[in-house]
């Protein structure tokens, strides 16, 4: 058989569950894969390569419950039919993705705007700075008969400012994070991906 010639696949309410890495490889007409109402539980790294023409995947009716994250990278697909929303966020930006997120998920309230980015590290590190500051004052002006009221300013402060710490690292990691994904292409509607 000439797989080169296949154009669509639709299977359909069958019993696959699950796909091969490289399942479909070099079809050059492939355009259509069709794996609706199939109890298909995962999707590996590379299932389809070198399909240059692939334009639609639809995965309506499935009990998708694993799918590497490199699943959908290096191919282009124009449109993915599926009602998991989970699917949607690993899939390329210009992809466009049948399911709609929850009322309650939405990319625009919990991806970090720029504003909150100024503030979050603003703020961390003014906290850091004042802790850092009165741990200083209270280490030099120790007063003797209140020793004791200074050593607990002085770990309350030591407390904060690590705290302050952990909130810039966690910032730093957030755009190491995001440059990352954005070079893979792999950022898509990436919240949605909080299962």
């Amino acid at each position: 058989m000439n797989t080169h010639l296949l154009a669509n696949l639709i299977v359909s309410n069958n019993k696959i569950q699950t796909l091969s890495a490289f399942s479909f490889r070099n079809l050059t007409n492939f355009q259509l894969l069709n794996l609706s109402s199939n109890p298909v539980i995962m999707f590996p790294k590379h299932f389809i390569q070198n399909a240059p023409k692939f334009k639609t995947l639809s995965l309506l009716n499935t009990s998708i419950s694993y799918v590497n994250p490199e699943s959908f990278f290096g191919w282009k697909v124009q449109l993915i039919e599926t009602a998991n929303h989970h699917i949607c966020c690993l899939v390329p930006v210009e992809t466009q993705c049948t399911s709609e997120p929850p009322w309650y998920k939405s990319c625009t309230n919990l991806l970090p705007t720029n504003q909150f980015r100024v503030w979050h590290g603003f703020l961390a590190f003014f906290i850091f700075l004042a802790n850092l500051g009165s741990f200083v004052i209270y280490y030099l002006k120790q007063i003797e008969d209140k020793k004791s009221f200074s050593v607990t300013v002085m770990l309350v402060n030591f407390c904060d400012g690590l705290c302050a710490a952990y909130f810039l690292i966690i910032g730093q990691l957030m755009l190491i994070l995001e440059t990352i994904l954005l070079q893979k292409k792999i950022y898509g509607n990436l919240v949605l991906c909080i299962w």
